[in-house]
């Protein structure tokens, strides 16, 4: 009798399990992962599309250094999902960033300016059709950073609620 009732649970679960999965394929979203598909393993992208990367440009006293979402402990996934490519990035986000980075390598000159950056590439018949366009759209500078800064010509991201705040 006790044998019957777990493999009727374990049974009815897997119905449901399954069920979920088969209605996600068609109507969930991204969101309802595992019982969805994750859209950019599903579907194609645009062979004639626009790709976008990000990528973080510092200064520290010993000249410049490119960094990556794993130089502050984020995955790249993190810092882009969070990070419009149209939207200026505040000053405040880019400076926890910049601070994030000075904590987690201490051992490493800090940086004193960081810039983020969107190239942007044209893409044709799935062929890089052009130079890649990069795009500033966040600065900031420690009082110490006497170099260039971008200007500020994009409308304000909204507020980012990301590392550990």
């Amino acid at each position: 009798m006790p044998g019957s009732i777990v493999r009727n649970f374990w049974s009815y679960v897997s119905v449901v399990v399954i069920g979920l999965s088969v209605l996600g394929g068609f109507v969930l979203t991204d969101d309802a992962w595992p019982f969805a598909p994750l859209r950019m393993f599903s579907v194609g992208n645009n062979p004639n599309g626009v790709v976008r990367a990000m990528r973080l440009q510092g200064d520290t006293a010993d000249g410049p250094v490119t960094l990556y979402a794993d130089a502050f402990g984020l995955r790249r996934a993190e810092l882009e999902e969070q990070t419009p490519w149209n939207r200026w990035v505040t000053d405040e986000r880019v400076a926890d960033l910049a601070a994030a980075y000075n904590k987690r390598h201490p051992s490493r000159p800090p940086l004193i300016h960081l810039q983020v950056v969107v190239t942007t590439t044209q893409m044709r018949n799935g062929e890089r059709a052009g130079d890649p366009v990069p795009s500033v759209i966040g600065d900031w500078a420690a009082p110490s950073y006497e170099g260039p800064r971008a200007e500020r010509n994009l409308p304000l991201a909204p507020e980012w609620e990301g590392l550990g705040r």
